[in-house]
């Protein structure tokens, strides 16, 4: 069974994320929730969640230490996907979808 990792930044609406990418990927694949390096970098795929204010996103990402993480991530996992909370629960399931077809 692979990990995948919701970034916790500290924005962003993490259960409807964590909630539609677990609807799409079943028993097949755990779902963390986590702002912790170790946990980021040990799964195998990576969703770091949108939102509209990248300025405070950015912030929170350096104030935790992620933003290396994220680059880290971004070079070497296989699936990387953004999904903005303003979209639907709708959107973000069609758009885990797309991630695992």
């Amino acid at each position: 069974m692979s990990t995948v990792a919701v970034l916790d930044y500290g924005s962003s609406n993490l259960r409807s994320v964590a909630k539609a990418v677990e609807f799409v990927a079943g028993d097949h694949h755990r779902i963390i929730v986590s702002d912790r390096a170790e946990q980021i970098n040990g799964a195998d795929r990576v969703i770091f969640p949108g939102q509209g204010a990248i300025g405070q996103c950015m912030n929170s990402l350096r104030e935790k230490g992620l933003d290396s993480v994220i680059r880290d991530c971004l070079r070497n996992k296989p699936v990387s996907i953004s999904a903005c909370n303003h979209c639907s629960t709708t959107g973000m399931k069609t758009a885990a979808r797309r991630a695992w077809a």
